[in-house]
């Protein structure tokens, strides 16, 4: 038989257990606590507890504004971490080969302030030179079998402004909503203001 292990303290149930004698029951049925029988399968631990007309969900207590302010925000920044990710790939390693790819498209951005006028001065730098501020560019040329660096560096500046777009919109929705949360007087308000997120 199945029964329910609850609290005498709270009537919470503590434990589900499966006992054939009573020897088995009570050997699992601690100090300060009753066996009662429990044929409803959907009856859980600590969710569950015993009342005047049977076992009832437990009803959960509204947490106070401090706790479900921490609780919102918690979330809040773990949201905005996820939905970063859709525009990061994750490990240390390969975000700072991003961050050096977008150096290479400042650094050639720097040559002049004219498409022309970039090439001109990329093609009249010196190999030495052309080699250390542009690693990464020359390295994928080469891999693609493209002898002209520049295409690669205008694929780093596409990929590196969607990017930059879509985690700058995720930093300012995660920052105004963890400020209004902070702003929040009540429950109700806390609440309504998570559901409103919108990080697209």
């Amino acid at each position: 038989m199945r029964y329910a292990i609850v609290r005498q303290s709270d009537s919470v149930v503590r434990s589900i257990v499966s006992a054939d004698d009573l020897e088995t029951l009570m050997m699992n049925c601690p100090q300060g606590c009753d066996p009662v029988s429990c044929p409803d399968v959907s009856v859980a631990p600590g969710d569950w507890q015993l009342g005047p007309s049977g076992f009832t969900p437990r009803t959960m207590p509204e947490p106070t504004p401090a706790v479900l302010r921490a609780d919102l925000i918690a979330k809040v920044k773990q949201d905005a971490e996820d939905q970063r990710m859709r525009y990061m790939s994750p490990g240390g390693a390969k975000k700072a080969v991003y961050s050096m790819k977008q150096a290479e498209v400042e650094a050639y951005n720097a040559l002049a302030t004219t498409a022309a006028g970039r090439v001109a001065a990329l093609l009249g730098l010196a190999p030495v030179a052309r080699g250390r501020r542009f690693r990464f560019a020359l390295a994928e040329a080469a891999a693609r079998g493209e002898t002209d660096i520049v295409k690669t560096i205008e694929r780093y500046a596409t990929g590196a402004d969607a990017s930059n777009t879509g985690t700058a919109r995720i930093e300012a929705v995660e920052q105004v909503t963890v400020e209004k949360l902070q702003a929040a007087k009540n429950l109700a308000e806390m609440r309504a203001i998570y559901a409103a997120v919108k990080w697209q």
